[in-house]
């Protein structure tokens, strides 16, 4: 299902920008589409309707994108970035602290 919208806004307002939203069967966004051409933005989700892709691509080619994976208690537990060729992997820890930085 694809559809266009915008916010309510006076009648006599301009429409600044227009999205294409594309959803899935669950109703999940899939796939954000800007109007003007700027790009596509991509999601998918897991068996539990988890995040687990999003992207972006402008034309053919991705300009990043991001892997969420989630432990056994469903907390996001990874990421894995990937932009211009290069890949960065963080991981995230839910109930700790996060460590001071130097000077605050």
């Amino acid at each position: 299902m694809t559809c266009w919208q915008k916010a309510p806004v006076a009648k006599d307002a301009p429409v600044l920008v227009r999205f294409a939203y594309t959803r899935d069967a669950a109703g999940n966004p899939i796939a954000i589409e800007r109007e003007s051409g700027l790009g596509v933005f991509y999601y998918e989700y897991d068996a539990l309707q988890r995040l687990a892709y999003e992207g972006q691509s402008v034309g053919a080619a991705r300009q990043w994108e991001n892997y969420y994976e989630c432990d056994t208690a469903g907390i996001r537990a990874l990421l894995r970035h990937g932009e211009a060729g290069a890949e960065n992997l963080a991981s995230f820890s839910a109930g700790l602290p996060r460590p001071r930085l130097p000077g605050r």
